[in-house]
């Protein structure tokens, strides 16, 4: 059984990542290797100081690297993202695993890792690379990625390892509501957030649009509470939900029957397949690996980034067609539970652990 030291931000860490590392440490995963996870997400207070900080990261190192010593597991597994400080201080427990003759994996997460590298300059791209190159696998989220990687960046040793969620077993009730409809992500400009509102306004149908997420972004709650009061004939049938977790979480996945991500860069949003996990029907957009999970008008719906009229008609067209809204519903659920279960998702695992060197 193989030994696997997997890092990235653990729960209550918010995000995909953190989404992805919950999910894989409550599989079978953990049955079929001895796996150890490290928490890499950020344990200090935002007020610190630049000491402790540094402080932090340095026992953290010191803490990562005698566990390698006494343990020596088959792989080091690290879960990162876009922007050069996560990149390094990730970078830095695989140039350890490096040092002691143990295979790493840089599984790749985030919506705009190649804008990250097109845009470092020459010296931190050539750091970037090196640790890529000495990988002994790049997991990319979907096959769009990987030719991102191959083609762009010449990166010869990338794998696809899709994001995958719990099966919820959830049972909609066959005659679609349609009422009410769910955005969920980081509110900001990336995340179309804005752009969902004024499709929202434009469709102008009786149904109740809920946004969920948190503030993190360029987009701040009173940012869009004025923004939402700029569309008087759709302010009452907006609630901002803020952040929602657990039961809250829950409650609205089981609440809506229609999901919306007008997204203008995306990896695999786990978002997305939660909401088809419960047979919500997905309207989102053409970026990242959304067109390689979506067949427009059969598992979703997707359409242009920035397109609001092509929005606002999706929207209008899945509140509206029921029988529509329920076959696309349907179809997705298959296709998340055939190919973006948890349990689906865990054989890819297995098999990059035990393939040769």
């Amino acid at each position: 059984m193989k030994k696997i030291f997997m890092l990235g931000p653990m729960p209550p860490a918010i995000g995909g990542m953190a989404t992805v590392l919950d999910n894989l440490s409550k599989s079978s995963l953990v049955n079929e290797t001895t796996m150890h996870f490290w928490d890499t997400a950020k344990q200090t207070s935002e007020n610190r100081s630049l000491f402790s900080a540094i402080s932090y990261r340095f026992s953290a190192w010191k803490k990562f690297y005698k566990a390698l010593n006494s343990e020596q597991p088959d792989f080091v597994h690290i879960h990162t993202c876009s922007g050069f400080t996560t990149f390094f201080l990730d970078a830095c427990f695989a140039l350890m695993a490096k040092f002691k003759g143990i295979p790493y994996i840089i599984h790749i997460h985030g919506a705009t890792f190649d804008k990250f590298l097109s845009t470092l300059p020459k010296t931190k791209l050539k750091f970037v690379l090196y640790v890529l190159q000495n990988a002994k696998c790049i997991v990319a989220l979907s096959k769009e990625w990987q030719d991102i990687f191959q083609d762009q960046w010449q990166l010869n040793n990338v794998s696809v390892i899709a994001n995958g969620v719990p099966n919820p077993a959830f049972e909609r009730a066959l005659n679609f509501n349609t009422k009410h409809i769910l955005f969920m992500g980081q509110v900001c400009t990336r995340k179309g957030t804005k752009d969902l509102v004024k499709a929202f306004a434009k469709a102008d149908t009786d149904a109740v649009l809920h946004l969920a997420g948190d503030f993190g972004g360029d987009v701040s709650r009173a940012d869009l509470e004025q923004f939402i009061s700029e569309h008087p004939n759709v302010m009452q049938n907006i609630v901002v939900e803020g952040p929602v977790m657990g039961e809250k979480k829950r409650a609205l996945m089981e609440l809506c029957d229609i999901f919306c991500l007008p997204s203008y860069a995306e990896g695999l949003p786990m978002v997305v397949l939660e909401a088809m996990s419960y047979k919500q029907a997905v309207l989102t957009t053409k970026v990242g690996g959304l067109p390689g999970l979506i067949t427009h008008d059969e598992n979703g719906m997707l359409c242009a980034a920035g397109d609001i009229e092509a929005i606002s008609d999706g929207i209008k067209g899945l509140v509206t067609q029921v029988d529509n809204t329920h076959k696309i519903a349907i179809n997705g659920y298959n296709t998340f539970a055939s190919q973006y279960s948890t349990d689906a998702i865990v054989k890819y695992y297995t098999a990059l652990y035990n393939a040769p060197l």
